[in-house]
């Protein structure tokens, strides 16, 4: 649902938090283009890549963003670039819980770095976000996926409704927006110990919270094939994940 409405209340800041394992190749044209897109709307913000123990050129293409950041006027706008890094690679829940954990904004955003997402789509979440919803979700109707992937996802999504009812249609979608408050609760590092699902944390969020009360809606997105690198989830591996989060719920 898309809802007319102001794009901000007064100045809210943005947290973009972007998971990174061996994408360099889409981090340089990435991260200029969500900078644009937050300077074009007026939004104060910032960007944080968190490198989670990549082999690649993540930190240098990181490096050459922060020395071309002044020169490219985005402090100017009010907008920051940060780096995070874990040494080695811990997972996307991990990665999730300390971008948000060092996060300063108001809204706190997941938005993966494989290129996948339109950063003008922004504008979809906040009239939402700023009329109260705790959690708002992309959708992909129409995804840019290979048909093996597109049929697992739908099938974990139609399990995940009928399980968990939230009446989501996109689980494990890449681009969500957060109440900063809401985010470090799903994110606390005691949470994910205690719940014990690990590197499957992450697919469960959105059950998480409808079960602990948070509002929750969902923005249709646009989705584009994968431009540089490969998933980091495929096949067998996500089935063992998804069977895993379902076991700790039942």
């Amino acid at each position: 649902m898309i809802i007319n409405g102001p794009l901000r209340k007064a100045r809210e800041k943005i947290s973009i938090v972007i998971p990174a394992y061996n994408e360099a190749m889409n981090l340089k044209e990435l991260i200029p283009s969500l900078a644009d897109v937050l300077r074009d709307l007026s939004i104060i913000g910032e960007i944080i890549v968190v490198n989670d123990g990549s082999k690649d050129e993540t930190d240098d293409v990181c490096e050459e963003i922060i020395n071309k950041w002044h020169a490219w006027g985005y402090d100017d706008c009010g907008i920051k670039f940060r780096v995070l890094r874990h040494e080695k690679n811990l997972g996307k829940t991990q990665a999730l819980s300390t971008g948000f954990y060092s996060a300063e904004g108001d809204y706190l955003f997941l938005f993966e770095a494989d290129m996948q997402y339109n950063p003008r789509d922004l504008i979809r979440f906040l009239p939402l976000l700023n009329i109260g919803y705790d959690i708002v979700c992309g959708w992909r109707r129409h995804r840019a996926d290979p048909p093996h992937k597109i049929i697992l996802s739908k099938v974990q999504n139609i399990i995940q409704r009928i399980v968990f009812g939230t009446n989501i249609n996109d689980h494990n979608v890449g681009f969500i927006g957060y109440r900063r408050e809401v985010a470090r609760i799903l994110f606390h590092p005691n949470f994910i110990k205690e719940l014990g699902l690990g590197r499957a944390h992450h697919r469960t969020v959105l059950a998480l919270a409808r079960y602990l009360g948070f509002t929750i809606d969902e923005v249709p997105v646009r989705h584009y094939s994968r431009k540089w690198g490969k998933s980091k989830v495929e096949g067998c591996k996500t089935i063992i994940e998804t069977i895993k989060v379902f076991i700790n719920y039942m």
